[in-house]
């Protein structure tokens, strides 16, 4: 009896490891997946004694042009082939006046905005220290923001609300980078 279940056995190994797969097409090479950075470089302004203090407000950069199609061709892909892209950076600088710092905030919401799309919120900060920086790093959500980089042109936009009365008039430095990942062009 036990020499029949071995035979049973080997045949039934024998039967599965012997069976051919249907022929599949081979599907040819794998498109090699490239990464790289997207930087930008823009300014917004406060406008001085025109702001009221106890009310929120926006402010935003000028249109910032991609440049993704030549970027999408000099790294040998194209928006179709984005797979993703993520924010790594988003810094407000001061640059005017030079003694101005961010403590003149009550609180921001920053945002990134690209045509067609509603704004994507990138962080909320609701308190702030007087601490007299005049850097503001965000801290970036890992969110997807292949569709933004595939447009024309991008924002950088924040919603605002002072701690402080009339004052000068405040540019502020923007700086935002992007790294993507996508597929190379056959």
């Amino acid at each position: 009896m036990s020499k029949l279940i071995l035979v049973v056995l080997s045949l039934f190994v024998l039967g599965f490891t012997s069976c051919k797969k249907k022929d599949e097409p081979d599907p040819g090479p794998q498109p090699k997946t490239v990464s790289f950075d997207l930087t930008y470089s823009s300014q917004m302004q406060i406008s001085g004694s025109s702001q009221p203090h106890d009310q929120e407000f926006a402010i935003s950069t000028p249109n910032i042009s991609t440049n993704s199609a030549a970027e999408f061709t000099s790294h040998n892909t194209s928006a179709d082939r984005v797979d993703s892209a993520y924010i790594t950076n988003y810094n407000l600088t001061i640059k005017f006046p030079t003694t101005q710092t961010f403590d003149l905030l009550r609180w921001i919401r920053s945002y990134i905005e690209s045509e067609g799309s509603s704004d994507f919120l990138v962080q909320d900060i609701d308190t702030f220290m007087d601490n007299g920086s005049k850097v503001l790093s965000f801290v970036l959500p890992k969110a997807n923001f292949k569709e933004a980089i595939k447009k024309d042109n991008i924002k950088a936009k924040c919603v605002i609300k002072l701690d402080q009365g009339p004052m000068d008039n405040v540019t502020i430095d923007v700086d935002l980078g992007f790294k993507v990942y996508a597929r190379e062009n056959q």
